[in-house]
């Protein structure tokens, strides 16, 4: 069973801000998985993967707009559409 964590959990946890968590999702970095009464609830599992990978990712040097890019690419193969 997935454990779902809100956006103050995810900022906490990762030790970065709200408004980078929201950024993150706008920009498809990070996942929402439910929405419930207009909170969103993210895959603490996949969230942590996904961040770390983001973080690494720029800590080689990459922009958020190249981690973007392979991010999108990463998930339309996933989804087998590629």
């Amino acid at each position: 069973m997935r454990e779902l964590i809100n956006v103050e959990e995810v900022a906490g946890l990762f030790d970065i801000s709200k408004a980078t968590v929201n950024y993150y999702t706008n920009i498809g970095l990070i996942i929402v998985h439910q929405k419930k009464k207009n909170k969103r609830l993210y895959d603490k599992e996949d969230v942590s993967r996904r961040i770390e990978k983001i973080r690494n990712m720029m800590n080689m040097g990459y922009t958020l707009r190249l981690i973007q890019r392979e991010f999108a690419l990463a998930d339309l193969e996933q989804a087998g559409k590629l």
